[in-house]
C-alpha cells in the first residue's frame, strides 16, 4: 500500500497488518520510500554523484523484476547493501563539513533521521525502493482532472473516487476494468453484502474466479 500521509487515516488502518510504502515519516511507518530520500539528495548534488547511487540501485532493481520474492530479497542483500553502506558512510563523512542551514545539510539530517525506515525494504522482497507504481496509477487521473473539477456534490466526488479506485485496482491485477465493473454492477445489487461483508471477498480483483471471468485479452490495452 502506498500512502503520502498517515495521520488522517490512522484509525482506518489500525488493524492493518502488512507493509506500508510511504514517503513521509510517522511513528507507525514501516517501509519508507528510499528513492524519494535519495532523490531529495539527488537534486542537491552534481549529476555524476546523483547517478552513482540512484543509477546503480535502479539498475539492480530492473534486473530483479522477474525474480521471485525470496530471490529478490537475497539478491538485494548481496548487491544493494554495499551501495547503501557506501552512501551512509559518505553521508556521515561530510555531515560535519557542510553549512548547517544549507540544502545538503537538510538532506543529510533528514536521511539520517529516517535511516531505519529507509533500510526496511531490504527485509521483504515485496517492498519497493520507489512509489512509481502508485504514481503511474494516478497519472491518468492527474492529467485529466481538469475535466472533472466539478463533481456536483461531495457524494459525487466520493463516487468518482470509488469508481476510479476500482478501475486502477482492476488494472493493477491484470483484469479488464470494463468487464470487472460490468460484472460488479450486474451481480452485487442483489446480494446482502452490507449484512454479510465477507461476501465481497469473492468479488475482489485478485480472486481466482474474477481473474478468469474478467481476464484481459491480448489486444486489450486498457
Amino acid at each position: 500500500m502506498f500512502l503520502n500521509s498517515f495521520r488522517s487515516i490512522r484509525g482506518f488502518l489500525r488493524s492493518y497488518n502488512d507493509i506500508l510504502h510511504l514517503n513521509k515519516l510517522d511513528d507507525v511507518y514501516l517501509d519508507l520510500i528510499l528513492a524519494v530520500i535519495l532523490s531529495f539528495f539527488a537534486f542537491r548534488l552534481p549529476l555524476p554523484t546523483r547517478m552513482l547511487v540512484l543509477g546503480q540501485l535502479f539498475a539492480i532493481e530492473r534486473s530483479l523484476q522477474n525474480d521471485s520474492i525470496d530471490e529478490r530479497k537475497e539478491k538485494r542483500l548481496k548487491k544493494e547493501i554495499p551501495i547503501l553502506e557506501a552512501f551512509w558512510a559518505w553521508a556521515d563523512s561530510i555531515r560535519q563539513h557542510v553549512p548547517p542551514k544549507s540544502a545538503i545539510c537538510e538532506a543529510l539530517n533528514y536521511a539520517q533521521n529516517q535511516k531505519e525506515g529507509l533500510m526496511n525494504y531490504l527485509k521483504d522482497g515485496h517492498c519497493s525502493i520507489s512509489n512509481n507504481l502508485a504514481e503511474n496509477s494516478i497519472r491518468p487521473f492527474t492529467i485529466g482532472r481538469k475535466n472533472w473539477l466539478f463533481s456536483g456534490s461531495p457524494k459525487g466526488a466520493a463516487a468518482s473516487a470509488a469508481v476510479y479506485s476500482l478501475i486502477e485496482t482492476a488494472k493493477a491485477n491484470g483484469i479488464n476494468p470494463y468487464s470487472y465493473l460490468e460484472f460488479l454492477l450486474q451481480d452485487l445489487p442483489g446480494l446482502p453484502f452490507r449484512q454479510y461483508p465477507e461476501i465481497l471477498e469473492d468479488y475482489l480483483p485478485w480472486n481466482s474466479q474474477i481473474q478468469t471471468r474478467c481476464k484481459k485479452k491480448k489486444i486489450d490495452d486498457s
